[in-house]
């Protein structure tokens, strides 16, 4: 092989490698890794293809329990994006650095409801007092869950805490409570709004009312070290845009503007 044809050989290798190594920074460069709060899996999963056509990006979902992912942000997961089911988990990774603070903002919002059978002995229930006449009552866990929290708070600022405390069932989360519900355990349930659309056998209450627990929300934030900012905050503009609110709403969210 003479020098010259090696030179040429070597130079077409040279070439090659460059271009695809552009492709693969492309490649990277059109992903937007996304830590979402497992009650916020339907609306990003229907919203996602909207996205993607409309930025030309590609969306990659990491799902779980807000604090698990936190958690794993903490410790140094890849993300560009967190969005959280409550406050506190942000707060966690706002106190560590973790999260651009500033870029902090409500998605979503959720109320509180009490959750009867629909073919129960409460199906009129029109009094959040009532709950004292119940045999059995379930919560999230308060320890576990922003939703067993709130419901303790509730019931602490009208005054039933003390009352119904005997009475309370802790579920490991909120689903789980309603699920008490449906197959006849307890008599009633404190859920989120957003969990009855998912439910079966069972019929909302909106009788607790909304100042008796902290606002229900859903911030999301840029995680610090992304370097796609850019490309995050195309997707919560986009979170905002009618088209999703709707889808928002649908599964019984709350919709905030942009302005929040």
């Amino acid at each position: 092989m003479s020098h010259r044809t090696s030179v040429q050989i070597l130079f077409l290798l040279i070439i090659t490698s460059i271009v695809l190594f552009g492709c693969d920074l492309k490649a990277q460069d059109d992903k937007l890794l996304i830590f979402v709060a497992a009650s916020l899996t339907n609306v990003v999963l229907e919203t996602k293809n909207a996205f993607e056509e409309q930025s030309g990006a590609e969306l990659i979902f990491n799902i779980a329990g807000s604090q698990t992912l936190a958690g794993e942000i903490a410790n140094g997961a890849p993300a560009d994006v967190f969005i959280s089911a409550g406050p506190k988990p942000m707060s966690f990774l706002v106190e560590r650095n973790k999260v651009d603070s500033h870029s902090v903002r409500d998605i979503a919002g959720n109320l509180l409801v009490i959750a009867v059978s629909s073919e129960g002995d409460y199906e009129e229930l029109q009094f959040i007092e009532q709950l004292a006449t119940m045999k059995r009552v379930a919560i999230a866990d308060p320890e576990l869950a922003p939703a067993g929290r709130y419901a303790k708070e509730s019931l602490s600022t009208i005054g039933l805490w003390g009352k119904i405390y005997s009475t309370l069932i802790y579920a490991a989360d909120v689903r789980a409570a309603l699920a008490y519900v449906q197959t006849g355990n307890v008599d009633a349930a404190i859920v989120y709004s957003t969990d009855l659309a998912v439910a079966e056998g069972v019929l909302g209450k909106s009788i607790i009312p909304e100042s008796s627990y902290s606002k229900v929300t859903y911030p999301g934030a840029v995680v610090v070290g992304s370097n796609k900012k850019a490309l995050a905050e195309d997707y919560f503009s986009f979170l905002y845009s009618e088209q999703v609110a709707s889808i928002f709403r649908k599964h019984g969210f709350l919709t905030v503007d942009s302005t929040n």
